[in-house]
């Protein structure tokens, strides 16, 4: 039986702090709901935690103390198969990084669709083929990591999370990387599956503002540990 995404109809942070043992409390009692349906740019000075808060709003970092909060529950304090229904309709694409060096670049495009049973290996190995032609790597889909470019391990580890179909996507700087042909297709598809609908909500990081006025990006301010929004949209 296939695993079913639970709809991110709603979601906030509650009080919500996050820090390390060698940095205490980077982010600090943010209450702050994130309106859906817009694309929200991520704003705020170098070394302020922009990074960090993209890891706590996509789940892959648990706040230190407060609740984030999707559909109204406290998901901090979820196990993981109960958080997965939400994890699936919350896609979060790294910097950099994030492939399994031992799978070609096709399995690590299956690997998660596969393993979450989101649908058959069949229709896996359509995606991946259908992903591949467009972006123009079919040839080097058997490929391991260590054998393609540093800007190909990035698409792909990009399209692997696309391929999830989440309504509300993270992105750490999504654009950075590749040479301006691959960045403009990449700009393309994802202008293509905003106006489609199927990603609904979009909080990104970019290191150029060119991107920003592709989505009509309005700005949240990450700044002194403290979270917030400007709902104007970014020059």
């Amino acid at each position: 039986m296939m695993e079913r995404k639970r709809k991110i109809e709603s979601l906030g942070f509650d009080r919500m702090s996050f820090g390390y043992e060698w940095r205490k409390e980077l982010l600090h009692d943010i209450t702050l709901q994130i309106p859906l349906g817009k694309a929200w740019h991520v704003e705020g000075p170098s070394g302020h935690g922009q990074t960090t808060f993209l890891r706590v709003l996509g789940g892959l970092s648990t706040p230190t103390s407060g609740a984030m909060l999707i559909n109204g529950e406290n998901v901090t304090e979820m196990s993981f198969d109960e958080f997965l229904p939400y994890r699936l309709d919350l896609g979060y694409t790294f910097q950099s990084g994030g492939l399994l060096s031992n799978r070609t670049l096709a399995e690590n495009m299956a690997l998660p669709l596969l393993y979450h049973k989101l649908c058959s290996p069949e229709e896996a190995e359509a995606k991946i083929r259908a992903y591949a032609e467009r972006f123009g790597f079919l040839n080097m889909v058997d490929q391991r990591p260590a054998f393609v470019s540093a800007g190909l391990r990035k698409l792909v580890s990009v399209l692997r999370t696309l391929m999830f179909e989440p309504s509300f996507l993270v992105m750490d700087d999504p654009f950075s990387g590749f040479d301006q042909q691959t960045a403009q297709a990449l700009v393309k598809y994802l202008r293509e599956i905003w106006e489609d609908g199927f990603v609904k909500t979009m909080v990104f990081t970019t290191a150029d503002n060119t991107y920003v006025s592709e989505f009509q990006a309005s700005i949240l301010r990450v700044e002194n540990g403290k979270a917030y929004l400007e709902e104007k949209a970014a020059a």
